[in-house]
């Protein structure tokens, strides 16, 4: 018994271990989401945002196709979005996303693995959950990324999808005269150091 006790603690005290980097989302970072509507286009900046990315310690400069990243969170605050058209409609986007019950957005990212070598940089394919206004969903990001000087990424791209997905009842104004339509577009172009 003794002896099979110090083979298993010899063996957990020889595994091999991975360092990891671990970087955070800087303050540059930018995150908007696009829609249309009945009377025209519109555009939601979201201001507070905190993030990270974790990576292997080999993860490269200019990663090879192949590599992994290990995984990854990004936070948005609700209350930071900003439609660019006054109180009334920031008012209409924090009662869409029920912020007083659900004040974040967030992505967990599950994984993602380096698809293509850019001229520029490399294309990821990702997976990780979507979770906003109470539900949560699994979805694929495909995204594009670079090297920053001194360190750390760029990472950039888009996803749309329909806010009823998420249990978001698209808002009206005027009296249902303006109705948002259904699907929107996040897009984020994401600095880690």
């Amino acid at each position: 018994m003794r002896l099979l006790l110090t083979l298993i603690l010899s063996a957990c005290l020889l595994q091999p271990t991975f360092s990891q980097k671990d970087l955070t989302l800087l303050g540059n970072s930018e995150v908007t989401v696009d829609g249309t509507s009945t009377v025209s286009d519109w555009t939601v900046t979201v201001g507070d945002k905190l993030g990270r990315l974790i990576v292997s310690d080999d993860f490269s400069a200019r990663p090879a196709e192949g590599e992994s990243l290990v995984g990854g969170r990004l936070v948005c605050v609700v209350k930071s979005m900003d439609g660019g058209r006054g109180e009334t409609m920031n008012d209409k986007i924090y009662a869409a996303f029920d912020q007083g019950s659900h004040p974040h957005i967030t992505f967990d990212l599950t994984g993602g693995k380096v698809s293509a070598q850019t001229e520029k940089g490399f294309t990821l394919q990702t997976s990780g959950t979507l979770a906003m206004a109470g539900k949560e969903q699994a979805i694929e990001l495909e995204l594009e990324g670079e090297s920053l000087p001194g360190g750390g990424y760029r990472l950039f791209g888009d996803h749309t999808f329909n806010m009823t997905a998420f249990g978001i009842e698209p808002p009206t104004a005027f009296f249902g005269s303006l109705e948002v339509a259904d699907p929107v577009t996040v897009k984020f172009n994401l600095l880690f150091k």
